[in-house]
């Protein structure tokens, strides 16, 4: 019986959004001393694998909010809260905290940063406390300049808890487009597709889309 209540949880866990395969980071850093403010929505999880579990598209919808700022000019941080759906009674998951901090280390026709995310979700599981914990790091590669074709990819590693508390660790690998619009480029919508695959989850895919205030294009570089 154990071992049964293991693997649902386990399976609850990796199939909705606890694990946020999207990511809608670029590798433009925050501006100093700035704020920017994003609404993220996940709605789709789709199974790679042949589970019996995962015959299906998987509606588990995501939203996250998250606010960035700058710290200096190659470094941000972010804080933000994700809420998730979990369509089995009995588990309850909580909104959870998200921080996370950027360091870009290349300026040019393409950008390129790393990024660390962590995360903490509350929950019950059968009427037990339950804390899940995850820690994301991304390589970025992307570009955002007016007048050339926008896109970011990125590829890292995931780690999460389990219900025994064994961490398990994930890779995953997105690609997005990150347009952005308005007066002085403020505004950017980000479509995200992303991959992720584990030894203990097998494959997933999760597509999401991210609206955003982001500050004027201060890192544009001119031809």
């Amino acid at each position: 019986m154990k071992h049964y209540i293991v693997f649902v949880i386990s399976s609850v866990l990796l199939f909705t959004s606890c694990l946020m395969v999207n990511n809608f980071e670029t590798a433009q850093t925050a501006p100093v001393e700035q704020y920017q403010f994003f609404g993220n929505f996940s709605p789709y999880y789709f199974s790679l694998s042949t589970d019996e579990l995962n015959e299906h598209v998987l509606f588990y919808p995501c939203a996250e909010f998250i606010v960035k700022s700058g710290i200096n000019e190659n470094s941000d941080i972010g804080v933000g809260i994700r809420a998730i759906g979990v369509g089995i009674e009995g588990i309850y998951i909580f909104p959870g905290l998200v921080l996370n901090s950027k360091y870009q280390f290349l300026k040019s026709k393409i950008d390129g940063a790393v990024s660390l995310e962590g995360a903490w979700y509350p929950g019950f599981i059968y009427g037990e406390d339950f804390n899940m914990f995850t820690l994301r790091s991304t390589l970025l590669f992307s570009q955002e300049n007016a007048h050339r074709f926008p896109f970011r990819i990125a590829l890292g590693a995931y780690l999460w808890n389990s219900v025994e508390n064994e961490f398990s660790p994930s890779f995953v690998a997105n690609i997005g487009f990150p347009i952005r619009f308005g007066p002085n480029r403020k505004f950017r919508l980000m479509p995200d597709l992303g991959f992720l695959y584990g030894s203990e989850s097998g494959g997933l895919a999760q597509c999401g889309l991210s609206f955003g205030y982001v500050g004027e294009d201060v890192h544009e570089i001119k031809d």
